[in-house]
């Protein structure tokens, strides 16, 4: 769509982006797209305080709690010119030192929800319940929501998958992190490939790779309208929930654990 006159976005401060925050987590993603006109975000978000927010829909909440005035979204563009602003503030404040703007070019975002609710098809495609684009087991610090706890998945196949539901044969490890971000338990599970420990799963497929070893991941962020120690059990239940259901579809199917996995 062509932008027309682009609105300066130069007036949004640290108080309005907060009270744009507080709102998106009140209202959950949802009504607070619908409630300023924007769609979800394709592309850019912000991570903070482990909550993914859609950059462009935050700016545009947030040039309303600054100015009064609403901002439609063919004002502004969604990438560069919402990103700068952001940027600009959050240099601004303390309490944005851990947060972070980021592209989603690996598909770890592309079935974004509210709530988790896919159970039911775990027997579909791994993208359908929200998994990230394959990619090489090597290639895990390229994940941009590794930060974050959440389940991961790894396959042995001479090529990228293409389509991979959780009973294929090919999966060799089904594994969850709760209590460690995603980045730690891979690293874990790539230095126990390596012979050096620290994972019961890379401990068993050491050596045990036909193919190459391929990676996808869901991640969970905090959900919305939730606070404390709420929040955290129901995403910790949640990351179980998934991983041991992924678990048994896998079993029925296959009437034996993947390689790599115990119990």
């Amino acid at each position: 769509m062509r932008l027309h006159t682009r609105l300066s976005l130069s007036v949004i401060d640290a108080a309005s982006l907060l009270k744009a925050i507080k709102e998106f987590n009140v209202l959950g993603r949802v009504k607070f797209l619908k409630r300023y006109g924007f769609s979800r975000s394709s592309k850019f978000y912000l991570i903070h305080e482990q909550r993914i927010y859609d950059s462009k829909a935050l700016a545009g909440a947030a040039y309303f709690h600054a100015t009064g005035n609403r901002l439609a979204k063919d004002k502004f563009a969604g990438g560069t010119q919402a990103n700068a602003a952001l940027e600009r503030v959050m240099k601004q404040k303390t309490c944005f030192s851990r947060s972070k703007l980021f592209k989603d070019t690996l598909g770890e975002l592309n079935n974004l929800s509210g709530e988790f609710d896919r159970l039911p098809r775990t027997q579909s495609n791994l993208r359908k319940l929200g998994f990230s684009d394959w990619i090489l087991l090597r290639q895990y610090k390229e994940l941009q929501t590794r930060w974050l706890p959440g389940v991961y998945v790894i396959a042995d196949c001479a090529s990228r998958p293409a389509r991979m539901s959780i009973v294929d044969r090919r999966v060799v490890y089904i594994g969850e992190t709760v209590d460690q971000n995603l980045h730690k338990r891979l690293y874990q599970f790539n230095c126990s490939l390596k012979g050096r420990g620290g994972h019961a799963g890379g401990d068993t497929l050491k050596g045990r790779f036909r193919h190459k070893s391929w990676l996808s991941i869901r991640s969970f962020p905090l959900g919305y309208g939730l606070e404390g120690e709420f929040a955290d059990c129901l995403r910790s239940s949640q990351i179980r929930l998934l991983e041991r259901t992924l678990l048994h579809e896998y079993i029925r199917a296959n009437r034996i654990y993947p390689l790599g996995n115990k119990k």
